[in-house]
């Protein structure tokens, strides 16, 4: 035997509650119990006890939606770096993951996309920046209750160490006022 509290008060949802664990644990032990089937069941008791729909985002969708959050409230260079950045996430783990829901979105995914984009040659720093906005929709995921816990806690940040640039000589100042002169 296994006791697990339902966490209702009512005895009718508590028993409904306690119904469909059964249903699930059933079917779990003769095989039918996939994924598909844990979202139909959890679909169907949410239904019945809240009266609400249970919201199931794919990992497209809700960038799509934080995408028009961002084109809304941000400027347009801020919108295009961060769609670039999310149809970058996108396009790495494949169209196929894209569609899956966004609570199974990884860190190790997420850890392979910025290694991937570093071993293309790109700066630690464009890596580190490309990151945050993956965080950020993620953060809002997590903040909405679409997910219990964002991914991006697990990935490893870049270390950047800020460039520093030298003011230019007075050598270098002449020369380049010489050049303008001439064009």
């Amino acid at each position: 035997q296994h006791f697990c509290s339902t966490k209702q008060t009512d005895r009718t949802k508590a028993l409904a509650v306690a119904s469909a664990i059964e249903d699930s644990l059933g079917k779990a032990k003769v095989g039918g119990f996939t994924e598909t089937a844990a979202r139909s069941i959890l679909a169907n008791l949410y239904q019945q006890i809240s009266g609400q729909t249970l919201r199931f985002k794919t990992i497209r969708a809700w960038f799509d939606e934080c995408l028009c959050r961002v084109e809304k409230t941000r400027g347009k260079t801020t919108y295009s770096r961060y769609g670039a950045v999310a149809e970058g996430l996108l396009r790495f783990i494949g169209s196929d993951r894209a569609e899956a829901p966004l609570e199974s979105l990884t860190s190790d995914e997420i850890q392979r996309f910025a290694d991937n984009r570093l071993e293309e040659g790109r700066a630690a720093k464009t890596v580190s920046n490309d990151l945050k906005p993956i965080g950020k929709f993620l953060k809002d995921a997590e903040r909405k209750g679409l997910l219990l816990k964002s991914p991006m806690g697990a990935v490893e940040t870049l270390e950047v160490e800020g460039e520093t640039r030298d003011p230019f000589s007075e050598g270098e100042l002449s020369t380049l006022q010489i050049g303008r002169a001439h064009v």
